[in-house]
């Protein structure tokens, strides 16, 4: 099976057990850790340039 069909079939089992809120209130805390390991990882190699 190809993995974007395995990924649309997790997030709508997922959406239909817990419901739509719990889904997009984790999908946005995803996106800001996302964020800090980004941040993280430019101010590691910025710390290795100098």
């Amino acid at each position: 099976m190809d993995r974007q069909l395995l990924f649309s079939l997790l997030i709508g089992v997922t959406a239909d057990k817990i419901g739509f809120n719990p889904l997009f209130i984790a999908m946005g805390f995803f996106d800001l850790i996302g964020a800090v390991f980004l941040v993280a990882f430019i101010a590691e190699r910025r710390a290795k340039r100098a």
